[in-house]
């Protein structure tokens, strides 16, 4: 399913049951950064134009979680965010929009993180914000500190500064919160229509223990009710 077509440089999965969302909540779950090497990829290398390619690349997300959807796969985010709302895998990525936050390749394999400059660059938060007016999801779940401590803050990038909630804490398993916000945040879309963003630690993290997750996800997507 496609939502609305955003334009941005990786296309977002969305899921056909994404607007019933979970608990009546509409979630997007935001990821860190994109993994690909053309050399390895049939498709990237018979590609006749680099227009051709860009489509190709394009498209990659919503293979992916097509992929985690329906089969086995050795990644910890596939298997593991499901786990956290108590949803079996396949019905869980039908509910939800998932979407790369830093719009480059970083690497050709997983454990390379994104460069100072790749954070920096100001092409992921204007892209974020289509993402937002896109799909207008309620909650975003961010994967992962430093992913949390390099989303977008400024109005001239986003349609206004996201709004602090004080009634609902990051959890402290998240890391220190001398690295982090202590509260949660709402990012707002074109519409009005507001996000209440939230981090956890990244489920492939070593230390990433589902059971200490469970509670905090499940007060951020009821919270408000």
């Amino acid at each position: 399913m496609i939502w609305c077509d955003t334009k941005v440089m990786f296309e977002p999965w969305c899921g056909d049951e994404y607007k019933s969302g979970i608990e009546g909540r509409r979630v997007l779950i935001l990821g860190e950064s994109h993994y690909h090497n053309c050399d390895n990829d049939p498709p990237c290398r018979e590609a006749e134009t680099e227009t051709d390619r860009e489509l190709r690349h394009r498209n990659l997300t919503r293979e992916v979680v097509e992929w985690w959807k329906d089969n086995p796969h050795p990644s910890p985010l596939s298997y593991r965010v499901p786990e956290l709302f108590g949803i079996e895998k396949p019905k869980f990525w039908n509910k939800v929009v998932f979407y790369n936050y830093v719009q480059a390749f970083v690497g050709c394999a997983a454990r390379v993180r994104p460069t100072e400059e790749m954070w920096a660059d100001e092409g992921n938060a204007k892209e974020f914000q289509v993402v937002l007016d896109c799909f207008e999801p309620d909650r975003i779940l961010v994967l992962g500190k430093k992913l949390w401590t390099n989303l977008p803050s400024s109005p001239a990038l986003l349609e206004e500064s996201p709004r602090e909630e004080r009634g609902l804490l990051v959890s402290n398993n998240v890391g220190s919160y001398n690295d982090v916000d202590r509260f949660c945040y709402w990012y707002v879309a074109h519409s009005g229509k507001s996000a209440l963003a939230m981090p956890i630690m990244h489920p492939s993290a070593p230390r990433f223990e589902l059971a200490k997750w469970k509670r905090p996800v499940a007060d951020w997507l009821s919270f408000g009710k």
